[in-house]
């Protein structure tokens, strides 16, 4: 009877535990539907652009309940991911990978880690290991952070905050590239800048092709709007997305960029206000992997 009650009196114990830890890892990544992370990315070598991680809904997958992001996180290399609520592994599905006792399925970051504490990256000599967790200011509050540091092929650090998700990733591969939050929307509420350069999306049905499409009003007086299509092919997904649109004045010199951001297939609008500028003619070039298309535009004022 003593060791009935004692059993009893453990798994009552260990079950509390892991419901408290579970809730404390589940703060440090929010994955809820409809939670948006806008990203800025930046290289020693190259301009910045931005792009948004959107996640659009759920998926049940072999017993476990996924997440499905617009794309992926910063250094993820899957779109679906879960959060063990035993081990707190952040988990993404892979299908033919077979982490422990983990099928299909591929462990990232441990958000159960303390300082010092090592996750062995699956069947494989690789470790993340938990190098901080301060506090760090972001949005204007002050919140508890984790970070991890990944030597493989690729030197990797992710730094996780509580209710804000990924803040920060740094990758180095000879050149060395950061991916950086700089707005968010979670559980409804929205946190710094959420807009990729004013960009509206306008439709998600995927364009065969890309195009630009004539300004309207042209001519115009200040304020025109631009809109182009994306669409979803290998050399699109291989160059990730990157596409420009830049006004140039009738000498060819560049006078303003509208557009240098990572995007997904559809179409999309943006406006340029030319109130800063003299009347005359000006071209808005659009470029996207293996695209390039110019058309003439005329501030009438």
């Amino acid at each position: 009877m003593k060791k009935a009650l004692l059993f009893c009196f453990l798994f009552i114990i260990n079950f509390s535990s892991r419901a408290h830890v579970s809730s404390e890892v589940f703060s440090f990544f929010p994955l809820n539907t409809g939670n948006l992370f806008v990203y800025e990315v930046g290289s020693i070598y190259g301009p910045s652009y931005r792009y948004k991680v959107r996640i659009t809904g759920d998926t049940l997958i072999q017993g476990h309940r996924y997440f499905i992001c617009s794309q992926n996180f910063p250094g993820y290399t899957e779109n679906l991911v879960r959060i063990d609520s035993v081990t707190g592994n952040i988990m993404t599905f892979k299908p033919g990978s077979n982490c422990f006792y983990y099928t299909n399925q591929y462990s990232v970051d441990s958000l159960q880690s303390r300082m010092g504490d090592t996750l062995k990256k699956c069947m494989t000599v690789y470790k993340t290991i938990c190098i901080d967790t301060l506090n760090t200011t972001l949005f204007g509050s002050s919140v508890k952070r984790k970070v991890f540091k990944q030597d493989d092929l690729i030197y990797k650090e992710r730094y996780y905050c509580r209710n804000f998700g990924i803040y920060f990733a740094r990758f180095v591969e000879g050149d060395e590239t950061w991916h950086t939050l700089k707005g968010c929307k979670i559980n409804g509420i929205t946190y710094g800048d959420t807009l990729l350069t004013g960009i509206s999306y306008v439709s998600e049905s995927v364009p065969a092709s890309f195009s630009l499409y004539q300004n309207y009003p042209n001519p115009f007086n200040p304020v025109t709007k631009i809109r182009f299509d994306i669409p979803e092919n290998g050399k699109w997904k291989s160059e990730n997305g990157v596409v420009t649109l830049k006004v140039y004045d009738i000498l060819g010199k560049e006078v303003t960029t509208l557009v240098n951001e990572r995007l997904q297939p559809g179409t999309y609008e943006t406006a340029w206000d030319a109130s800063g500028f003299g009347s005359g003619v000006y071209f808005c070039r659009f470029a996207g992997p293996g695209h390039s298309e110019t058309k003439k535009m005329i501030v009438l004022k």
